[in-house]
């Protein structure tokens, strides 16, 4: 009798164990996108790099890129590279004249383009000197086609001198200078720094492509 009792006791606790199992709702995670619960920490999406600096994405007037040639056979240092204005037409030509008068006229439908270049050199291979120059730029035309005509302009007021890497606890060595070319009227060519080197940099070089100013926030009224 007592084991039967026993027995019946069992068999009630199971019913009551499997009731209470069936009225669980199975928990479940949040479909994706949706909101996080408040007080639930959320990792934010990485946001991916972009290939700025490309020739499918060169960089704009104000935007700083940084050739680092530390691991190619020439060239060996690191320099920031902005370029800061771009002068076209008239203008560039009285520059270029001004400058040595001796310097090559333009012929029909051309016209000087001057870039000026602002350089910060990081640092070099055994802390040799540097040497920049306005023919590590060269020029393409909006059809793809490389300005192959060899400029030489003097007397401008920026020109690349032989430059030396910052010290150690010094700032970066910076120089101004400008590359430039004679390119067709009208045309929006590109330029590239170091072309014939895989670490190469694009730029846009137009007014009209400038990186823009940082966003100013007015300050509310406070109210009074």
């Amino acid at each position: 009798m007592r084991s039967t009792l026993i027995c019946i006791f069992l068999a009630i606790l199971c019913a009551l164990s499997l009731a209470a199992c069936g009225g669980q709702t199975p928990m479940s995670l949040p479909p994706a996108g949706t909101t996080a619960a408040a007080g639930t920490a959320v990792t934010p999406t990485p946001v991916p790099q972009t290939d700025l600096g490309t020739r499918k994405n060169p960089a704009p007037m104000g935007q700083t890129l940084t050739f680092n040639g530390m691991a190619a056979d020439y060239d060996n240092y690191i320099v920031e590279l902005t370029a800061e204005k771009v002068i076209r037409g008239e203008d560039a030509q009285a520059m270029v004249m001004e400058g040595n008068s001796f310097n090559d006229a333009v012929g029909e439908g051309q016209e000087y383009i001057l870039v000026l270049i602002n350089a910060k050199v990081l640092e070099s291979k055994n802390g040799e000197r540097v040497s920049l120059s306005s023919i590590d730029f060269d020029f393409y035309s909006a059809a793809g086609v490389r300005y192959d005509a060899y400029v030489v302009v003097t007397g401008l007021e920026h020109s690349f001198p032989y430059v030396y890497p910052a010290a150690p606890g010094q700032p970066p060595t910076e120089i101004k200078g400008y590359a430039y070319q004679i390119v067709d009227v009208g045309d929006t060519p590109l330029m590239v720094f170091m072309d014939n080197s895989e670490d190469r940099l694009w730029f846009t070089v137009s007014a009209d492509a400038v990186l823009p100013a940082p966003q100013t926030h007015p300050q509310s009224p406070i109210p009074g």
